[in-house]
């Protein structure tokens, strides 16, 4: 406490000296010729006192400042670099992702290929399958309806011709014709034990 009030002391009597020195210097009449060396050599010593009591009292408090602030700013900047060199490391990471997904891509369009080519020939057995299964069912089918179509022409051409025979039988078979025709069926079907 008793070194602020010295310094506090000491700071008031110069300046209330640097202002009762320069007095004189700004009640003095301005000299239109130009300065006179005095005023120059009171001027020099006005700044360089200002500067020494400048360095002497506010020294410290700049020079901490700027230390304070080229730390902050060495800080920020080591992590800004480290920050740097993180996302350098993920670009890295990404673009390997990305070369990983390009193979990734190829390896499930290859197999997606496999799949649909071995679903394709699944496809292809099933239908050869069904066409096989189809033209044999058409074959029996054929062959049903071409011996069904036979037997029903053989079954009409019996009836036409039995009937023709009908016809003809009752147009010029007389009744001797008959009986003899019955006597030789009759004997044909009592077999040879009744001859």
């Amino acid at each position: 406490m008793i070194y602020r009030t010295k310094h506090r002391f000491a700071v008031s009597a110069t300046a209330l000296a640097l202002l009762s020195l320069s007095g004189p210097a700004l009640a003095a009449e301005p000299v239109e010729s130009g300065a006179s060396p005095m005023t120059l050599v009171f001027y020099a010593i006005n700044f360089v006192v200002f500067v020494l009591l400048l360095a002497r009292y506010a020294g410290g408090s700049v020079k901490n400042y700027f230390s304070l602030r080229a730390r902050t700013i060495f800080s920020a900047f080591a992590n800004l670099e480290g920050a740097l060199r993180e996302a350098r490391a993920q670009a890295a990471r990404a673009a390997a992702r990305v070369g990983q997904l390009a193979s990734e891509k190829a390896r499930i369009e290859a197999l997606i290929h496999q799949q649909t080519e071995q679903e394709v020939e699944a496809i292809r057995q099933g239908a050869r399958s069904l066409a096989a299964q189809i033209r044999r069912d058409a074959e029996v089918a054929a062959r049903s309806v071409s011996e069904k179509a036979v037997r029903q022409f053989r079954a009409t051409i019996a009836r036409r011709t039995a009937h023709m025979a009908r016809e003809m039988l009752r147009d010029h078979l007389r009744p001797a014709d008959q009986r003899h025709l019955v006597e030789n069926f009759v004997q044909q079907m009592a077999g040879p034990e009744a001859r």
